[in-house]
């Protein structure tokens, strides 16, 4: 009942953080033209790639560390202490546009993605420390707050700003407002009782940033990767194939949030299950992840998948649809990267940071390798290299995920699982 009701808050928390990210880009695909979408889809790779540097490099660690501890909410607040990183990093998101983009860049839309920034990865930290701490329906509270300011603020903003830098405003001021909630939410939470444990020294940060290179250098060759081929649609291809791959891509986001959400309920599970070398328990919750993803997906296909005459993203958002199967493709190469998560986060779990960076440099290769193709495959190219990357994505998690397992001197006190012999040389292959 206890995993029913943080599945159910994880759903909540990522439907609500979808409606806010998927505001911002509605109201960018209906009210801007192709090319300026197009350039508003760069800067929306550009802000997921900055955000990576801070997300993975700062706060993954951290949280990873917080789920190994006695005394989570102690370090929780310390962490928080870290959020001027964001702040410091967010001019690259409006620097960085302005370099891949062939054409001119309304500088009202990067400094706009520079202020969201600077506030979302530090808003995505506070809701992952709640699910952490056992708080997931606090998390549920942040994300409605953020998706009601996000509709506001669309409706307030529109008739008062320049169209251009509506959606990443919008973004910037409903994460300021939830993170402000959620930092309320988390300097309430009770600490534990460990009266009758033996005390234990919180982690050193410089450490675990220290650690947390390698992850950083991992997600970082993700997001680099499809800001790259970002950039080579719109220079091979064309700005308005760009424009019409992001229309898609806003249709096709909620598949992402969902397994985002999933992964906040489950991943501090697999990183245990990783950590703790429990083969049987890390099988046992990545099945029910896939399981639930495979149902959430499946479903929001048969909805939002093609055009029909029930489909109201269809009449929300046409220009996802000018391309016949695009939203088909990019939902189901989402679906694809959502589902190879799990035995990443068993990795994370286990210290294995560094195997996770060759195999996402490797998959990052090949996604920009299959952007070469643009001036072909056109709008298809962005849905086609995030196939390509979860492929090559979970054929190399599999080999880490066999490793973690593999030392019978590593099975997990009291599991009742005997350790395996080694094979005799004569039968090894």
């Amino acid at each position: 009942m206890r995993v029913l009701r943080s599945l159910s808050a994880g759903l909540v928390d990522a439907g609500f953080a979808s409606i806010a990210t998927f505001g911002i880009g509605v109201y960018a695909a209906r009210t801007l033209e192709v090319g300026a979408l197009g350039v508003f889809a760069l800067h929306f790779a550009a802000f997921t790639l900055v955000s990576t540097i801070s997300h993975q490099g700062v706060f993954i660690p951290l949280e990873a560390a917080a789920s190994r501890i006695q005394d989570p909410i102690r370090f929780a607040r310390r962490s928080l202490s870290l959020g001027w990183i964001p702040v410091v990093l967010a001019p690259l998101a409006f620097l960085l546009p302005q370099l891949a983009a062939p054409g001119s860049v309304p500088a009202a839309m990067g400094f706009s993605a520079a202020a969201a920034v600077a506030l979302s990865p530090m808003q995505d930290h506070t809701r992952r420390l709640l699910h952490l701490v056992g708080a997931s329906w606090g998390a549920a509270r942040m994300s409605i707050v953020q998706a009601a300011t996000t509709a506001a603020a669309l409706f307030l903003l529109h008739p008062r700003m320049d169209e251009t830098a509506v959606p990443f405003t919008a973004l910037a001021l409903a994460n300021l407002l939830s993170l402000g909630i959620g930092l309320v939410l988390v300097a309430l939470r009770p600490r534990p009782d460990l009266s009758a444990s033996p005390s234990e020294p919180d982690p050193a940060l410089r450490t675990l940033l220290s650690s947390g290179r390698w992850l950083l250098g991992a997600q970082l060759s993700a997001a680099a990767a499809t800001f790259l081929a970002a950039t080579a649609l719109g220079r091979f291809g064309s700005i308005e194939a760009l424009g019409l791959a992001d229309a898609a891509r806003i249709v096709g986001r909620p598949v992402l949030v969902v397994t985002t959400g999933m992964t906040a309920v489950f991943g501090p599970r697999l990183m245990r299950a990783g950590g703790r070398k429990d083969e049987s328990v890390g099988r046992d919750v990545a099945r029910t992840y896939r399981r639930t993803v495979t149902v959430c997906v499946l479903g929001y296909i048969s909805l939002f998948g093609w055009r029909h005459g029930l489909n109201p993203l269809a009449w929300l958002v046409p220009a996802a649809y000018e391309v016949p199967l695009l939203v088909l493709a990019t939902c189901v190469a989402n679906g694809l990267i959502g589902g190879v998560l799990p035995p990443r986060f068993e990795a994370i779990g286990a210290g294995r940071a560094r195997a996770l960076l060759r195999v996402d440099v490797l998959a990052g290769l090949v996604q920009v390798a299959s952007a070469g193709l643009a001036g072909v495959t056109q709008a298809f190219t962005i849905p086609i290299g995030k196939a390509a990357f979860a492929i090559m994505r979970h054929r190399g998690l599999v080999s880490v995920q066999r490793d973690i397992y593999a030392d019978p001197a590593l099975e997990p006190k009291g599991s009742g699982v005997a350790p395996r012999r080694p094979r005799h040389p004569a039968h090894a292959r």
